[in-house]
């Protein structure tokens, strides 16, 4: 019973830091395409970036992030806890209080983000 539990938990922790992990690759993967598709130069680059400005990135980055963790949770639940829907549903809330309770405690980092160099 507790080795099942212990089991269970370090599943989730493994899964919650290689969605972290991922969705960086598959964010910069999105980049990596964007640039050849579109053939953006500096400049192009900038633009960009100022047009989504800090909280789109954020938010890009957030879908990349919840698309591998719902991802790596599709696949655990059918290959490792044979079909049980509840953990990996319990895998994709852990993730997301995860990530929605770092950007809480770190809230001052992200606001200095949010405003941006100063002019």
């Amino acid at each position: 019973m507790i080795s099942d539990i212990l089991s269970l938990f370090i599943m989730i922790l493994v899964g919650i830091y290689s969605a972290l992990f991922l969705s960086t690759g598959v964010w910069l993967l999105y980049l990596q395409i964007k640039s050849r598709i579109s053939k953006m130069d500096q400049n192009s680059w900038e633009n960009y970036f100022n047009k989504i400005k800090p909280k789109g990135v954020i938010l890009r980055v957030l879908i990349c992030y919840v698309i591998v963790l719902a991802l790596i949770a599709t696949l655990n639940t059918f290959a490792i806890w044979q079909g049980n829907f509840y953990y990996g549903i319990l895998m994709v809330a852990c993730g997301l209080f995860h990530i929605f309770y770092k950007f809480q405690t770190q809230k001052g980092d992200f606001s200095k983000l949010f405003k941006g160099p100063k002019s």
